[in-house]
């Protein structure tokens, strides 16, 4: 009696008619397709990759893993993953916030596998930068009690969701005044005779906010509608 060891027929020495389990069937059927399962939105550069697939002839033995970032090319991001684990997968290390996309195909003991054009995709956002704002007064000095202010930002990952403004008398407390989104104009009230000093701080829509900076993004000084001025 012959057997097939990887595709490879054998015949049992001695006359040995004991069923070994590496006296295998051939196997000219692929695994199914292999899936990726990953988080929809990374807010952290390291995220985790598992990959799963079957093969009903066989047994699944290793795992090619492949990932593109912004419909760039496809690049290796593990080659021969072994089926050690379940799920069998990695720790991925993002170089750069975007859109990435995951593919695998699944190898069995027969070496069968299926093509890359019959993967299906798996799309993670990766938003692991900060947003970034600033605001702008347009003047240096406003005649009256109040002036707008413009807002500005962006955000390289899943976008802004708000900026908040805050003020404050140079030398004074941080006042929260309002927010809004690139572009939109905020009214701000105040004393004539007094400077002010403005700062931003964005949030995406993942739920970065921007750190604190050191300095006012901008200042402006009020002043009365009428200027007196005394000789002395």
């Amino acid at each position: 009696t012959s057997a097939a060891v990887g595709g490879v027929y054998e015949t049992p020495v001695g006359g040995e008619t004991t069923w070994r389990s590496s006296w295998t069937s051939l196997d000219q059927t692929p695994p199914s397709p292999c899936t990726v399962s990953a988080v929809s939105q990374a807010r952290s550069a390291d995220f985790p990759v598992t990959v799963l697939a079957s093969d009903n002839e066989s047994t699944v033995i290793k795992y090619d893993l492949q990932v593109r970032i912004d419909e760039g090319e496809w690049q290796a991001a593990s080659s021969s993953l072994l089926n050690s684990t379940l799920p069998p997968g990695i720790i991925y290390h993002s170089q750069q916030t975007g859109r990435l996309e995951f593919r695998c195909r699944a190898y069995d003991q027969g070496s069968n596998t299926t093509d890359w054009e019959s993967a299906p995709l798996t799309t993670v956002t990766v938003d692991a930068a900060w947003p970034t704002s600033s605001v702008f007064t347009g003047d240096l000095l406003v005649q009256g009690s109040t002036l707008d202010l413009t807002l500005n930002g962006s955000d390289l990952g899943s976008g802004l969701d708000s900026i908040s403004l805050y003020a404050r008398p140079v030398g004074g407390e941080w006042t929260f005044e309002g927010s809004g989104l690139p572009g939109d104009t905020i009214h701000f009230s105040g004393l004539p005779g007094y400077f002010y000093e403005f700062r931003s701080q964005a949030t995406d829509n993942f739920g970065h906010t921007q750190p604190w900076q050191s300095f006012a993004h901008d200042t402006a000084g009020l002043y009365a509608n009428t200027i007196r001025l005394l000789r002395i």
